[in-house]
């Protein structure tokens, strides 16, 4: 062999190395994507959705009206408290809702509506209020 094809056998040698390790860099890459991407579509699957109204005075009094008629599907007696500042409910599967009023001077209140048929709190709150995932 002369020069110029020891050259040419190096060279050759050099671009199958970076070409491999080229590949292989893409495919690592490409699993991690994939990883990552499977990793936060299942955290997303783990949290529930919430559907948060912040009571003010303007509203309270529809909250509390709201409650009132909803008050014969209620696993719970007491059914609000004066000081509310938040109500929050999710669904339950496969029908019903779980909400908790969160109060300043009292403990919060925590019920479920199972009701077949348009809650109409749970309207309420979805209308008015925000979404959180948690």
């Amino acid at each position: 062999m002369d020069f110029n094809e020891e050259e040419i056998v190096k060279t050759k040698s050099k671009m199958y190395v970076i070409t491999t390790f080229s590949v292989i860099g893409v495919i690592i890459l490409f699993i991690l994507i994939f990883m990552f991407s499977i990793n936060s579509t299942i955290n997303d699957f783990s949290k529930k959705t919430y559907y948060v109204l912040d009571v003010t005075n303007k509203n309270k009094n529809e909250v509390i009206e709201l409650l009132e008629q909803e008050k014969e599907n209620m696993f719970y007696n007491n059914n609000y408290c004066d000081s509310m500042y938040k109500i929050e409910y999710y669904n339950m599967f496969p029908d019903g809702t779980d909400y908790t009023i969160y109060c300043k001077e009292e403990d919060n209140i925590n019920f479920g509506i199972d009701k077949v048929g348009e809650d109409t709190l749970a309207t309420y709150i979805k209308n008015q209020g925000y979404i959180e995932k948690r």
